[in-house]
């Protein structure tokens, strides 16, 4: 049977208050579906790894994450994450 992926990549749009948000929020929507052979995937930013895998650990999502980009600002650039919005958050 093919399994079906549903991903989340939130680009350069979440810091890491919405980070740990986003991933409680969604673990607790996940319970509460019927996902059958679906694969849940959260795509932080590289910044907030450690955190969306820990807050991931208890539900059926994972946690990948994306690269660093030269742009710094609050835009969609495919698999790119703003420098100056995670350094802001450590």
């Amino acid at each position: 049977m093919r399994k079906i992926i549903i991903a989340g990549n939130w680009k350069m749009n979440k810091d890491l208050a919405e980070t740990r948000s986003f991933i409680s929020i969604a673990g607790l929507a996940q319970r509460e579906m019927e996902l059958g052979h679906a694969i849940a995937i959260a795509a932080a930013t590289y910044s907030f790894l450690g955190e969306a895998i820990q807050l991931a650990e208890s539900t059926h999502i994972n946690a990948c994450t994306q690269d660093v980009s030269a742009n710094n600002d609050d835009s969609a650039f495919t698999r790119k994450v703003s420098a100056l919005i995670s350094m802001a958050n450590l």
